[in-house]
């Protein structure tokens, strides 16, 4: 797997405290929004995630346009052959079968339970606005943030490989979850390979899409 093709340039490379800021603000972002979120419920029916996602989401690009004085080439923003299209929709597609045979098969989750809490913390609000927020900002967000930012600019530091797994951990890591953790980490790898060889953010992006939108499926129909 050689990841070391993507086309970074010194050009926009960011400083040791620039990347920090990066990755540090929508961290401390979420944290504070889910600290608010504990203290003062929001009395709404359109999910405070929608408001959280596209929030965070907003920062990082901000951020990204302010320390490179661009977004789009920074962030490998660019159009993807549609071949690869087709692979990171396949790709997703298997991955996610594989995912709940691990979850089920090898070790043994009652998926009932986390379908039934998901349920619940999301029956009052609008199903759209559940929707956007699960199966399109947030793979936006956390596919910028962590192959875009992350793993694109350790990649011009350090060895390719410890680049993606870094980038992997720190993205399996928000989701506080385990074993889930072990599943999210190798999803993580799998999106920087996609990145790697097809060289637009917008093919992880795609198969991250495909992954949250058929869990969405699964969770909304039971």
């Amino acid at each position: 797997m050689n990841l070391s093709e993507i086309p970074t340039g010194n050009a926009f490379r960011l400083s040791g405290t620039q990347l920090c800021l990066v990755i540090g603000a929508p961290m401390i972002w979420l944290v504070l929004w889910l600290a608010l979120l504990g203290m003062y419920p929001l009395d709404s029916t359109v999910t405070p995630n929608l408001l959280i996602h596209g929030s965070s989401l907003l920062l990082v690009v901000l951020l990204v346009k302010k320390f490179t004085n661009q977004i789009k080439n920074p962030l490998l923003l660019k159009a993807p052959d549609w071949t690869w299209v087709l692979i990171a929709v396949a790709v997703a597609v298997l991955y996610w079968g594989f995912d709940h045979w691990m979850m089920h098969e090898l070790w043994q989750i009652d998926s009932s339970v986390a379908i039934k809490t998901w349920q619940s913390n999301n029956m009052d609000y609008l199903p759209l606005s559940v929707l956007i927020s699960t199966v399109l900002l947030a793979p936006a967000f956390e596919e910028i943030l962590f192959r875009g930012v992350v793993f694109n600019q350790l990649n011009m530091r350090l060895n390719s490989v410890i680049a993606a797994s870094f980038s992997a951990g720190f993205f399996a890591l928000i989701h506080w979850s385990w074993p889930a953790f072990i599943s999210l980490f190798f999803a993580g790898l799998l999106y920087a390979w996609l990145l790697a060889r097809a060289k637009s953010l917008w093919i992880p992006m795609l198969a991250h899409v495909v992954h949250n939108l058929m869990t969405y499926l699964v969770f909304i129909g039971q």
